[in-house]
C-alpha cells in the first residue's frame, strides 16, 4: 500500500479519459442513417471544421463519424458519433437522479453515441456536447452519461442545449448516496475521472445535505485548482478543514460501518478516489489514524455552514446573476405588492488589504449575502445578513448602498417558493398565466 499515492499521480498525470454520452430517439424512429447525420453535423459546426467516416472494426456499429470541431473562442475538440440499439442503456436506469427512473427497454429502439475527450474548460465542453447532440436529435427521449453513471430526460438535455450561459460544476459529475435503513451513508462520485481526477467520497456520513455540500466544494477544488496531495490539509470553508486518503488507505484506518468497504469495490466503484476526513492530531503525535469524520467539524454542524467557493465558481454564478436581472425585476414588477416577498443578493465586497494580509490577492473579496430595500438600475439599498469576516467597518445588520457591479448571486423569496436565476424563469411563466385556485405555492423549490 505504501505505493499507492505514486499511482494515484499516474492518473492524474494521465489527463482527461473518453467520455460517451448516448442519446435516445424515439421509438417511433428508425436507426439515423449515415448521410443524414453527416449533413446535421456539418451545418452545426462552425467553419473550418471537419466531419469524416471513420473506419468501423467487425462487429461494430453500422457507421461512425469522426468530429474535428473548430470552436471560436474556444480549445478545438474532437469527437466520433455512432448509432447504437438502445436496450444497452437500460441498465442504467436505476442511476436516475431525474425522476426517470422508470425509463426502460422498448421506450426507445436508438440511440445515437458520442464519445468526447474533455479539455481544459470542461464546463464549456460539455455545453457543446448537449448543442450538438440536440442538433442531431432534437426529440430526445433521454441523455445518458456513462462516465457519471447518470441518465436525465430530454427536456434537461435541450435545457442545457439552448441556455445562454454554460453548465455549472455539478452538471458534469453525480453523487451517489448509499446506505441501508439505520445505516450511515456512503456518498461517492461519478465522473471525475474522465478529467484525470480521483472520484471523491465521504464514508459514515449521517446528514446527507451537509456531506454532498462538501463534497461538491471539493469537486470544484479539484477540477479548478487541481488536486491537493494525499493527507495535505486544504480549506472547505471557514471553519471547514479537510484532507484525502486514497479509499485503499481510508477504509484501512476508519474501517466503515456502512458501506463502502472492500466488499463494495467492485466496478464502477475500484477507481482511484479520494476519501473526504478532517485532520485530527494523533495522541502524543504518535498513536491514532490522524484523521476524524468530516462532519464532526464545528464549520460542519452549524445551520449557517459556509463552503469556499473557486474563483471559477464565483465568476459564473456572477455572469448568471447579472444576465437575469431583467427577469427578477420583471418577476417583482408581477408579484407587485404581495405579502413575504423577498429579495437576498451576494454581494462581493473588496477587502481591504492590511499588513495580517500579505501576499493575498489585491482584487479579492468576501462574498455576502444582503437583504434588498431598494434596487436600481446600478445600486442596491440592502442589509447585510452575515458576520462580515475581512470587510472592516461592516457588521451583521449593517445597511448601506452598494454597487450592483459587486452582484455574484441572488434569490427571491415569496409565496410560490424560492426562485434563483436558474430558476425564475419558471416564476414567469408561472405568473404569466391568469390566476386560478389551483395554482402552485412551491413552483421552483
Amino acid at each position: 500500500m505504501k505505493d499507492k499515492p505514486l499511482e494515484y499521480l499516474e492518473v492524474l498525470e494521465a489527463g482527461p479519459l473518453a467520455s460517451e454520452f448516448s442519446v435516445a430517439l424515439p421509438s417511433t424512429e428508425s436507426v439515423p442513417t449515415l448521410a443524414a447525420t453527416r449533413a446535421a453535423l456539418s451545418s452545426q459546426l462552425p467553419v473550418g471544421s471537419e466531419v469524416t467516416v471513420f473506419a468501423v472494426p467487425p462487429g461494430g456499429p453500422e457507421w461512425c463519424l469522426a468530429v474535428a470541431a473548430i470552436r471560436p473562442g474556444l480549445q478545438p475538440i474532437s469527437c466520433l458519433v455512432w448509432p447504437e440499439r438502445s436496450d444497452a442503456d437500460a441498465s442504467l436506469a436505476e442511476f436516475s437522479d431525474s425522476g426517470s427512473g422508470h425509463i426502460g427497454p422498448g421506450v426507445s429502439r436508438w440511440s445515437l453515441v458520442m464519445e468526447v475527450r474533455f479539455g481544459r474548460d470542461p464546463c464549456a465542453d460539455l455545453q457543446w456536447v448537449c448543442q450538438t447532440l440536440d442538433a442531431l436529435v432534437p426529440n430526445a427521449v433521454f441523455i445518458t452519461d456513462r462516465a457519471a453513471c447518470n441518465m436525465r430526460p430530454g427536456d434537461w438535455l435541450r435545457d442545457m442545449a439552448r441556455f445562454v450561459l454554460r453548465p455549472k460544476l455539478t452538471d458534469l459529475y453525480t453523487i451517489h448516496a448509499v446506505g441501508d435503513e439505520n445505516e450511515p451513508l456512503w456518498l461517492h462520485t461519478h465522473g471525475l475521472r474522465r478529467f484525470g481526477l480521483p472520484e471523491i467520497e465521504i464514508l459514515d456520513a449521517h446528514e446527507m445535505v451537509a456531506a454532498g455540500s462538501a463534497v461538491n466544494a471539493a469537486a470544484a477544488i479539484f477540477l479548478d485548482n487541481g488536486v491537493p496531495a494525499p493527507a495535505e490539509v486544504f480549506g472547505l470553508g471557514p471553519e471547514i478543514a479537510a484532507m484525502w486518503l486514497p479509499w485503499e488507505w481510508a477504509i484501512q484506518r476508519a474501517r466503515p460501518r456502512g458501506a463502502g468497504g472492500t466488499s463494495d469495490r467492485t466496478p464502477p466503484h475500484d477507481v482511484p478516489a479520494a476519501v473526504l476526513f478532517a485532520p485530527k492530531p494523533k495522541f502524543l503525535g504518535l498513536f491514532g489514524a490522524g484523521i476524524a469524520p468530516l462532519e464532526r467539524q464545528r464549520g460542519m454542524q452549524s445551520t449557517s455552514r459556509i463552503f469556499f467557493r473557486t474563483l471559477g465558481e464565483t465568476r459564473r454564478m456572477a455572469e448568471l446573476a447579472r444576465d437575469q436581472l431583467p427577469a427578477l425585476r420583471e418577476a417583482l414588477r408581477l408579484l407587485g405588492d404581495s405579502f413575504g416577498v423577498c429579495v437576498e443578493v451576494k454581494l462581493g465586497h473588496p477587502i481591504e488589504q492590511s499588513a495580517d494580509m500579505a501576499g493575498r490577492p489585491s482584487d479579492e473579496r468576501e462574498h455576502m449575502w444582503f437583504e434588498v430595500h431598494v434596487i436600481d438600475e446600478t445600486h442596491v439599498e440592502a442589509t447585510l445578513l452575515n458576520e462580515a469576516l475581512g470587510v472592516r467597518g461592516l457588521t451583521k445588520g449593517t445597511r448601506g448602498r452598494f454597487p450592483l457591479a459587486w452582484l455574484t448571486d441572488w434569490q427571491l423569496l415569496s409565496e410560490y417558493g424560492v426562485h434563483t436565476p436558474a430558476n425564475v424563469d419558471a416564476l414567469l411563466t408561472e405568473l404569466a398565466r391568469p390566476p386560478s385556485s389551483d395554482r402552485p405555492r412551491s413552483l421552483g423549490r
